[in-house]
């Protein structure tokens, strides 16, 4: 009997059934072939090649690679979603029927019909009613059905996905006619159902991006690494370029060197990301996102780069545009003149993805897109003029960038009435912002500005700085990051002054938008700049050198000393003021009208003996018992406090400039007390940053010379600039250099002195209770009988040489940690110390340690937060090249 024999139609026997295409062999046969074939490669096979001669060998290599290339592809296949039914539809025009097997991508079948060009430039041009096609299943399912079983068949059509692969397309089933009856024939039905079964055939596409939008923007590899850490449904970071992605829950702009798995995971990693991605209205923005463009065909589907929901479901903005606009007017948006203008220009096609998909929107192939932006940029005559004449013979990738550069203020001399003249043109987009009255106040984050050109640029720098500019001094030979550190250099540096007369006749600051570079310098400066062959923050590596506040700073023993003295004799002085006592009684009595029983605790760097005159004033508010972290810890309470708190004080006149910093680790309230001349900012969410202070006092009375390094390095990084490495965190280096030296002692150490083993707990982080004097203390640590010059020499020395890409700084033990440690899997190595920070790793809210950071430094009590989780590789590389240079300066005066 042969196989078609043995299966009937009526037949349940799956394994027994012909597989089409395949020789007549059933599932059975293939299985039991591949079976025969593999246990031969495993044992006959394997011994045999293994004592063949070297060239069989490489053929038989090659062979075995093409072999596992198609065993790959096969189970790629198998894996994927179950395949659709085949489908026929009927063209509206020439009454043609097109047959869509289920192997065949619909779209791409479909294209392929002479008439589908013309229909879809219709639908460009919104004339649907052109757009019927009629659709008739494959003839091997049913073709007339009544009406529940109709509507039962397209519900599991438009919604399981299961019709498509890559890019299903949604289509309606028809509604049977009226007239139609039971009693007609089989070949009536078929007819009538072809005539009357119309398919509003809107090009839309439904749970699959194609593949092409998935390999760019939302590559899988990527995209299953993000989904392991946040948990989420959908895909939460959108790749929108080769060094632009952008985060959907956390509205942030990842700008990187690269694009790539890690950059990805490290922004998914981060705790801002993960609260956002279990927020339920964060989960509602990103469903309605994706559900909106996965029903669009691909050429819209890669318009989505360039779109962000902003705070309604209802209502997007087009970053590329700077246009908001409903989610029902996308699509004409797409099709504007203004959104088309804009994706044609020559920089979208380099900095963007999937340009040339967008264009066909516009019924444009990829040599019309590169002969309009080619069009657009400078002719090639212009760039000829600029080369040098006495090189004449220039290579194709040697010819010179274009440098476009402006004056960034054309007239600094405006009236102070006129702010928005005042501000650099790079702002000018960003100034439609502000809302200038009487006061100057931003719309976006409805806060109110001195109105000073300086403080307005600060301000508007937070949102500049996601524009990707540089800042270059040429004078100082320096680069800086961001707005904020540019105001300050401007203003910090004595070379800009010391030039001769007639080149600071046209000494200003210039942008250039070629290279997006701010350049602060004269007509030499931008001569030299034009003469470049490419942008020179992205090869150019800052020359490192010491600063001459730094080399001031390290003139001679003397020098150190004195310097040291008068910082600690200031710093003392701080932690005395009565007027801390004062500003936090008057803020207790003025909350407490409010909130009952409130209590107010300072903290800081004016508390713990390491601040100044100019330090803000750090205070934790309790309010409904949250000290200890069993109130109000849930993101969306805090929130609440701090805009109740905001409320109270606005209507206070010794507090103004109320600025609340929500999405921050901690979320704080930032503020200006007027009779006190203190800037203050305001915590609630527990009392655990109290115990740190108490912590580090404790540290700079046990050993005074600690007080002094902590001063002097503070000052010494000040003049340096590091990038997210913090006060605290520099605190923090300072007290575990000393405890490993066994100046000062841990906090384990601290512990079993003062007999904690039951110590309460702030948000589940075990703090200390103080019971041992600090005299008794004081005979655990060895004292220090050297200068201070010495230990800051020996500072420099030990972090120079301090292996950061594999060790973590915990003070907890006073010792290093293996950074592996903490990675998955790794946990066990961890010591008996470590066991909170494992405990809490079982909770629902847990927070786990980030080691992805090039610095990893541990807070003393909450084990989870990496104090320098944000640094960058280039952060520590400058951190421990400037302490070589301290230490070789230094040594080479004494």
């Amino acid at each position: 009997m042969t196989n078609e024999e043995k299966v009937g139609p009526n037949s349940t026997d799956s394994s027994c059934a012909l597989i089409p295409n395949s020789g007549g062999l059933s599932v059975e046969d293939i299985k039991s072939q591949i079976l025969d074939f593999s246990n031969s490669l495993n044992s006959t096979y394997r011994l045999s090649l293994s004592k063949c001669h070297q060239p069989d060998k490489d053929d038989f290599i090659y062979l075995l690679l093409h072999l596992k290339k198609n065993i790959n592809a096969i189970l790629k296949e198998l894996d994927e979603p179950k395949c659709r039914d085949p489908y026929e539809f009927c063209c509206g025009l020439c009454d043609e029927t097109i047959f869509v097997s289920p192997d065949k991508d619909i779209w791409s079948t479909l294209q392929e019909h002479e008439h589908f060009e013309m229909m879809y430039y219709q639908f460009l041009n919104s004339s649907l009613e052109i757009l019927a096609l009629n659709t008739i299943p494959s003839s091997r399912n049913s073709l007339v059905h009544e009406n529940s079983q109709a509507e039962d068949t397209v519900e599991e059509f438009v919604c399981t996905g299961e019709s498509n692969t890559d890019s299903g397309i949604d289509q309606q089933e028809p509604e049977p006619s009226t007239s139609h009856s039971q009693e007609n024939g089989n070949s009536n039905s078929k007819a009538e159902s072809k005539d009357n079964a119309v398919n509003n055939f809107r090009f839309n596409f439904n749970g699959f991006y194609s593949e092409l939008v998935q390999s760019k923007i939302y590559p899988l590899s990527m995209m299953n690494a993000v989904q392991k850490l946040d948990k989420a449904k959908y895909y939460t970071i959108m790749r929108i370029g080769p060094k632009k992605a952008v985060c959907l829950i956390c509205h942030c702009n990842l700008v990187t060197t690269k694009v790539n798995k890690h950059s990805l995971t490290s922004h998914t990693a981060g705790q801002k990301h993960l609260r956002a991605a279990r927020q339920d209205i964060t989960v509602e923005f990103l469903r309605t996102f994706h559900e909106f463009w996965l029903k669009q065909e691909p050429p819209v589907q890669a318009h989505q780069i360039y779109f962000k929901f902003k705070k309604s479901l209802t209502e997007v903005k087009c970053e590329l545009c700077n246009e908001h606009c409903l989610i029902s007017e996308i699509i004409d948006h797409i099709k504007s003149d203004v959104h088309k203008i804009n994706v044609l220009e020559p920089h979208v096609n380099t900095a963007y993805y999937l340009v040339s998909l967008q264009t066909q929107v516009y019924g444009l192939n990829e040599g019309e897109v590169e002969a309009i932006t080619s069009q657009q940029s400078t002719p090639k005559k212009s760039i000829a003029k600029t080369r040098n004449s006495k090189t004449p013979n220039f290579k194709k990738n040697d010819s010179l960038l274009v440098h476009n550069i402006i004056k960034s203020v054309e007239n600094s001399e405006s009236d102070n009435d006129d702010l928005i003249k005042q501000l650099p043109h790079r702002m000018k987009k960003h100034a439609s912002l502000l809302e200038i009255s009487n006061i100057v106040k931003c719309g976006q984050c409805s806060i109110q500005i001195k109105y000073k050109v300086e403080d307005l640029r600060h301000h508007l720098g937070f949102f500049h700085d996601n524009m990707g500019y540089k800042y270059y001094c040429d004078l100082c030979e320096c680069y800086e990051n961001n707005e904020r550190r540019w105001i300050k250099h401007n203003l910090k540096h004595s070379n800009h002054t010391n030039l001769p007369v007639h080149r600071k006749r046209t000494l200003g600051e210039y942008e250039c938008i070629t290279c997006k570079l701010v350049i602060y310098g004269d007509e030499i400066s931008l001569m030299r700049h034009r003469t470049m062959k490419s942008k020179p923050f992205m090869k150019a590596k800052r020359r490192i050198k010491l600063p001459d506040d730094i080399k001031n700073l390290l003139k001679s023993k003397e020098s150190v000393e004195e310097i040291a003295e008068i910082l600690n004799i200031q710093a003392e002085f701080v932690v005395k003021d009565s007027q801390t006592e004062q500003c936090c009684a008057e803020l207790e009595s003025v909350l407490d009208e409010y909130f009952k029983d409130c209590e107010v605790y300072p903290f800081g760097s004016r508390i713990s003996g390491l601040g100044n005159i100019n330090s803000d004033l750090d205070i934790f508010v309790d309010i409904g018992g949250s000290f200890y972290g069993e109130n109000n810890q849930d993101p969306g309470d805090q929130v609440t406090i701090i805009r109740k708190v905001q409320r109270v004080l606005q209507k206070h006149e010794n507090y103004n400039s109320l600025i609340p910093i929500i999405s921050a680790r901690t979320p704080i309230l930032k503020l200006y007390h007027a009779p006190s001349k203190l800037k203050y900012d305001l915590s609630f969410k527990h009392g655990l940053s109290v115990k740190n202070t108490e912590f580090i006092r404790l540290c700079v009375q046990l050993q005074p010379m600690c007080q002094k390094l902590i001063l002097i390095i503070k000052k010494w990084a000040k003049s340096i600039g590091f990038d997210n490495i913090s006060n605290y965190a520099l605190s923090i280096m300072c007290i575990f250099y000393m405890q490993i030296n066994e100046y000062l002692l841990s906090v384990k150490q601290i512990r079993e002195l003062n007999n904690n083993k039951q110590a309460k707990s702030i948000a589940g982080w075990q703090c200390i209770d103080y019971v041992v004097t600090l005299d008794e203390m004081k005979t655990y640590v060895k004292t220090y009988d050297d200068s201070i010059s010495e230990l800051l020499i020996n500072f420099f020395k030990y972090y120079t040489k301090f292996n950061f890409s594999q060790h973590v700084i915990s003070p907890l033990l006073g010792n290093t940690i293996m950074r592996i440690w903490f990675s998955e899997g790794e946990t066990y190595n961890l010591p008996p110390e470590m066991s909170p920070y494992l405990d809490q790793l079982n909770n629902d809210d847990k927070e786990v340690f980030r080691i992805d950071s090039h610095m990893c430094i541990q807070d003393p009590f909450d084990l989870s937060h990496n104090l320098t989780k944000a640094v960058k590789q280039d952060t520590v590389s400058r951190f421990q090249s400037f302490c070589k240079l301290s230490y070789t300066y230094f040594e080479e005066l004494k």
